[in-house]
């Protein structure tokens, strides 16, 4: 994988299962006061069993009607999200289809977007 990137300075880890790759990526991307938002059918809020939660993390679910998070949903969470006791909102789940939303996320206090669940191969 390295000659194929052209780089030596690299480390290269292989997970077993999205899981492993989401728990950690989310791992990696939010500090421990951080939180991400989901809508409340989302993959990480429903299939991940728990693991993202076992880092010490929040999900913060939002009903959609689509399973699709729309910009002025994300902001009442934000808007929700203020005190120094409550978790940051700090990283969202949307779809590629949809891409209005990772342009408020990233104009919206610091929020990043993440594409396709969390995937890390998706959120370079």
């Amino acid at each position: 994988m390295r000659r194929r990137m052209d780089r030596d300075d690299v480390d290269i880890h292989l997970f077993s299962g999205g899981t492993q790759t989401n728990r950690t990526a989310l791992s990696a991307f939010l500090r421990p006061h951080e939180a991400a938002v989901a809508a409340r059918t989302g993959h990480i809020l429903v299939h991940e069993t728990g693991a993202i939660e076992a880092t010490g993390h929040k999900v913060i679910a939002i009903d959609t009607d689509d399973g699709k998070i729309r910009p002025d949903q994300l902001q009442v969470v934000l808007d929700l999200h203020t005190d120094e006791h409550m978790v940051k909102p700090r990283l969202g789940s949307y779809s590629p289809q949809k891409p209005v939303l990772a342009a408020a996320l990233t104009s919206r206090r610091g929020v990043r977007p993440a594409s396709r669940g969390l995937r890390l191969d998706s959120c370079a």
